[in-house]
């Protein structure tokens, strides 16, 4: 029995690695997506019972204007305890400390980004599967998804999926070590 929730990995990156525009504009994931398709989205999130981001994600997540997380207890991992906003919970600690700290409050815990809050969780082996959604651009640049972490980790593919937007999504569940 996991003394943790399962943490998934569900993010949109470019082909060229990229999951957000240099000064941090999300705007290029809705830009990009020419369809009503929501690619899995919903039925993933209906699983989730919470989130966790870093700082910067959440920042960039609240100049979008809408909070669309809204019912699911989201985690940000800050250096600052100064976010005061419904259903979203600072946290001063490490990656590793927060999921000491939750234990068995969640079942299933959505890991949003970015980079730092991706490597600190990937390096510590917190990560139970990844969901990366492809998307059939490149940006030339931005921050990268995945950064050396020093830990290799084999990966299972669990599944494959292609939308007629050229998107392709990926699903890998962590393998034993």
């Amino acid at each position: 029995m996991s003394t943790r929730p399962t943490v998934t990995l569900y993010i949109a990156i470019s082909l060229d690695g990229f999951i957000i525009r240099p000064k941090g504009q999300l705007e290029w994931l809705s830009k990009d997506n020419k369809t009503d398709e929501d690619y899995g989205y919903n039925a993933f999130f209906s699983r989730m019972d919470g989130l966790i981001m870093g700082r910067n994600t959440f920042d960039d997540v609240l100049s979008l204007g809408v909070w669309p997380y809204s019912g699911k207890t989201a985690y940000v991992l800050t250096d600052q305890d100064d976010i005061n906003a419904d259903g979203v919970i600072p946290f001063t600690g490490t990656g590793e400390e927060l999921m000491a700290q939750i234990g068995q409050q969640h079942q299933q815990l959505w890991l949003v980004g970015g980079s730092e809050t991706v490597k600190g969780f990937l390096n510590h082996g917190l990560v139970d599967e990844v969901i990366l959604s492809l998307l059939p651009v490149t940006k030339g640049e931005g921050n990268p998804l995945f950064l050396p972490t020093g830990r290799q980790q084999p990966w299972k593919l669990a599944g494959m999926r292609t939308f007629g937007s050229g998107l392709v999504q990926l699903h890998y569940h962590k393998e034993a070590a």
